[in-house]
């Protein structure tokens, strides 16, 4: 949420993103604004590339055997995850 407040253009969006003073008033400061402000689907869209980026980087980790998941299925990797999705083969 952070690095999404920072990227945004206007100073003024960006102090109120980020002026919660607890951790779970920050959640609903976030959520009202971005509503407030007609700026959700640009989060939704920031949110999701993120996402995709942590789990890019999750399965390049050499942990994470990609055979390991095709295998089980147990991976956190997009390959395992993709597996669980679409059920047993």
């Amino acid at each position: 949420m952070r690095d999404f407040a920072q990227s945004l253009k206007s100073n003024e969006i960006q102090q109120e993103l980020s002026s919660a003073s607890t951790e779970q008033a920050l959640f609903v400061v976030f959520k009202d604004a971005i509503w407030r402000h007609d700026i959700a689907s640009a989060w939704f869209t920031f949110r999701s590339d993120a996402l995709k980026q942590i789990a890019i980087k999750w399965c390049d980790h050499p942990t994470c055997s990609r055979e390991a998941c095709r295998r089980s299925g147990d991976c956190g990797s997009a390959v395992g995850w993709q597996r669980r999705a679409r059920g047993p083969e």
